[in-house]
């Protein structure tokens, strides 16, 4: 979850810059950012260790996530919640393993 967050963190330091925010404006955009990302993220990791998996509530948690990471910026770690959406909907769970270890990096 560190690095995911890391990324997101540093990802929306140069989109809010980009766009001209201030340095005060930027940190507490980031700082409610980040502790949204690691809530949502630890409320995953608890979902994903409690099997039976409630998948609908795993899709509630991605879709949250997704939001956070396109909000701050991480457009391509959002595209990649989305494709797990997807693979949900599909009955395709394959990307677990792949999924637990982002969440414990």
């Amino acid at each position: 979850m560190d690095k995911l967050v890391a990324t997101a963190v540093k990802r929306a330091h140069a989109v809010l810059s980009e766009y001209g925010f201030s340095e005060e404006q930027i940190d507490k955009l980031v700082k409610q950012g980040e502790r949204d990302l690691r809530s949502e993220c630890e409320k995953l990791q608890q979902l994903m260790r409690t099997p039976p998996h409630d998948w609908e509530r795993i899709d509630d948690v991605l879709h949250a996530l997704k939001g956070l990471l396109m909000n701050m910026g991480d457009t391509e770690t959002a595209e990649m919640f989305t494709s797990y959406r997807k693979q949900i909907d599909a009955g395709d769970t394959s990307f677990v393993d792949k999924l637990i270890q982002m969440l414990e990096a």
